[in-house]
């Protein structure tokens, strides 16, 4: 029997059949979550160690090469850059993709603690910080004013940010730019040798 016999001898039965394949499609629906901004994990992390007033040089002899070479026998890394400038050094490790980084990055500060007691001891201890894509900011508003910007400035930071901070969702409200207050000292050599 053919499609079109069985609509014309049975109408009833394939309306119903067309009703459950509707209700079906409205209940599915409804359940399907929607997510615009999907959990992305990126297997990457970043070692941070600050040691001021310290040259390029320095920093990879005396930070960068031992953490590299501690954080070079972490198990499934894929590959690893470092920097070195002045001050701070980063060591950026890759990993295969499907390491669970909460792991490999505890697996990193383990290795990390053991060549922390051959480091200076003015360095400060230095940061593993996961890669998160999900921690990066959804929205960025940019303010200007044709008039005074210390006016706009305070009204963004005494108003408009406290206003977002207490929206349900917002996890951090973050101000860059605009005038920071400083003094200039200017100091006549003569007058101090008096």
């Amino acid at each position: 029997m053919s499609l079109y016999s069985f609509s014309v001898k049975k109408p009833i039965t394939l309306l119903m059949i067309v009703c459950v394949v509707i209700i079906i499609g409205i209940v599915s629906l409804t359940k399907i979550p929607l997510d615009l901004l999907p959990k992305i994990e990126v297997p990457v992390a970043v070692v941070s160690t600050s040691y001021k007033g310290v040259g390029p040089e320095e920093i990879e002899k005396l930070i960068t090469e031992p953490i590299e070479g501690a954080v070079a026998t972490v198990g499934s890394m894929k590959n690893i850059q470092s920097i070195s400038y002045d001050g701070n050094s980063l060591i950026i490790v890759e990993f295969n993709s499907g390491t669970d980084m909460d792991f490999a990055s505890l697996e990193m500060r383990e290795k990390i603690d053991l060549v922390k007691g051959f480091l200076p001891d003015e360095v400060e201890s230095p940061m593993v910080i996961k890669v998160d894509p999900n921690a990066m900011p959804i929205i960025q508003l940019s303010f200007y004013s044709e008039e005074d910007l210390g006016k706009l400035q305070s009204i963004l930071m005494g108003i408009v940010k406290p206003r977002i901070e207490r929206i349900e969702g917002v996890a951090n409200v973050s101000l860059s730019g605009g005038k920071e207050k400083e003094v200039n000292i200017s100091l006549e050599e003569g007058e101090l040798e008096k």
